[in-house]
């Protein structure tokens, strides 16, 4: 027990947590690294990118404090992440299950993104490597 939290059967959320978060960080750095390896400066974009979304996912603030629920529903919709960390939070905090719709969609982004990522690093490769190595 840490902090009043035990530990109870809700907390086998987490590996499906863990699973979703992992498919979906590898489909977002496939791209990432492609885009990059096309145009260098695409590299501030991905950093930009990535602190608006640490930013709007709920990390410092709970998103369900949100009044508007059409506003609260667009966020969760928008961003993979806070998804996420609202189910982590739900979880570990609130002994709840998280919201099974919102988790499927954010699967559904990852395993585009793995598939778009594979797609592309299948047909591109001799240019990636050519691009690669002349740098």
């Amino acid at each position: 027990m840490v902090e009043g939290h035990t530990p109870n059967a809700l907390w086998w959320w987490l590996l499906a947590l863990f699973v979703i978060q992992y498919l979906l960080i590898v489909g977002v750095a496939l791209i990432a690294a492609l885009l990059v390896c096309v145009q260098r400066d695409f590299q501030v974009l991905v950093q930009l990118g990535m602190v608006f979304l640490l930013f709007m996912s709920g990390i410092f603030w709970d998103i369900r404090s949100i009044q508007d629920p059409v506003v609260q529903d667009w966020l969760l919709r928008l961003n993979p992440m806070a998804v996420l960390v609202d189910a982590y939070r739900q979880v570990l905090l609130w002994n709840e299950v998280p919201s099974a719709s919102y988790l499927t969609w954010v699967l559904a982004k990852a395993l585009a993104l793995l598939a778009l990522g594979a797609l592309c690093y299948r047909r591109l490769h001799f240019w990636i490597n050519e691009r690669v190595i002349t740098r």
